[in-house]
């Protein structure tokens, strides 16, 4: 089979597309394995840092959600722990516009999850915790990834600041 587009190639992708390589999606489309033909410097420790990082907020998340029975008693756990450690109000972007975050709440719906109170300029709203960013050496960075890796979506860029302990014991 050939295609009209000739697009780029990855190392394992065959130049005639025979569908020997890459993977079906849910519509039938085959997309090729994607795999990196040339070594690059501190790739094995960029994988490393990656797996450190996970194992990390996989402990904070089991820490913020043990005792928790229900979606709604675990989102009051990362809630707690957003009001009680992030100072107020710190700073995000959403939408590539830079907000304050005057606040943190569960509004009661469990599809939209927790929100954040932002101001910008002179105004304000309530947008899903989800979509703002924080700065990623940031508490509210890191804990906005552990709450955006529970929720199964890809965190933006965090790492836990080295100053930071919880919980304190």
């Amino acid at each position: 089979m050939t295609r009209g587009v000739s697009g780029p190639q990855f190392a394992g992708e065959d130049s005639a597309a025979t569908g020997s390589s890459g993977n079906l999606d849910l519509f039938g489309a085959r997309h090729p394995q994607r795999t990196w033909s040339k070594k690059t410097a501190g790739a094995s420790h960029a994988l490393c840092t990656v797996t450190i990082v996970a194992q990390d907020l996989g402990r904070l998340i089991d820490e913020i959600t043990v005792d928790a029975y229900g979606l709604d008693e675990q989102l009051m756990g990362f809630l707690q722990v957003f009001l009680d450690e992030v100072t107020l109000p710190a700073s995000g972007g959403v939408l590539g516009s830079a907000v304050e975050v005057v606040g943190f709440d569960f509004e009661g719906d469990e599809r939209r999850g927790l929100v954040a109170q932002c101001r910008h300029g002179k105004g304000k709203g309530t947008v899903s915790l989800v979509d703002v960013c924080f700065e990623p050496d940031s508490i509210a960075g890191w804990l906005h990834a552990a709450y955006r890796t529970w929720l199964g979506l890809p965190p933006f860029p965090a790492h836990q600041p080295p100053y930071w302990t919880w919980p304190s014991t």
